[in-house]
């Protein structure tokens, strides 16, 4: 039953999925649930994500992070905004090589320096995003159109390496006004990101 559920199915899943049962916790003290909930949290083992064929191979500059150090919470609150009109212009690498670091990749590091200063066992690389049951499900894949030195298509960002696999040519007119709902302005999009959960 979960008609006490307000969210939606895949919320209630996730949720039922990585809780611990009613039916134990009130014979656990604190510790024994931190123990218990510790372990059914971690994922040992991360599945890898099916990697399509691909035919070329791009490595993203170093971002340059000074720049969005440079503006603040309530800016960047304030400044977000929706679109309905697009004009297909060019986007410099190094503005998008810092926009999928810091939104997709792996930003503390190898290992965060809270975790090892309190001898807490490090299971995987965190990264921008949260993410249900640590298990990091989401990829990333862009339709570049638009873009100062490469050549249109589709591509995987790959964020362990920082880098872009193309895994299609570019998709027609037609075609992505038809895969994004019939929304036709979506077709001047310099670069569209679409978000997959594996």
């Amino acid at each position: 039953e979960k008609t006490y559920w307000k969210g939606d199915p895949i919320s209630y899943f996730t949720h039922m999925g990585t809780r611990i049962h009613k039916e134990n916790t009130h014979i656990l003290n604190t510790t024994e649930f931190i123990d218990q909930f510790t372990t059914l949290s971690c994922a040992v083992t991360i599945p890898q994500n099916e990697l399509l064929e691909y035919s070329d191979e791009i490595h993203l500059p170093t971002p340059n992070l000074e720049k969005l150090k440079n503006i603040s919470l309530f800016d960047s609150f304030k400044s977000r905004k929706t679109s309905r009109q697009f004009r297909r212009e060019n986007v410099s690498m190094d503005d998008l090589s810092s926009i999928l670091y810091c939104c997709f990749s792996y930003i503390h590091g190898q290992e965060w320096a809270d975790f090892s200063e309190n001898n807490i066992k490090f299971f995987g690389k965190r990264r921008s995003f949260p993410s249900a049951a640590a298990m990091e499900g989401t990829t990333v894949y862009l339709m570049i159109r638009s873009f100062s030195g490469l050549t249109p298509g589709v591509f995987f960002y790959e964020p362990k390496q920082h880098k872009l696999l193309k895994v299609n040519e570019e998709p027609s007119d037609s075609l992505i006004t038809s895969l994004m709902a019939d929304q036709f302005w979506s077709k001047d999009i310099s670069i569209g990101f679409f978000l997959v959960a594996n």
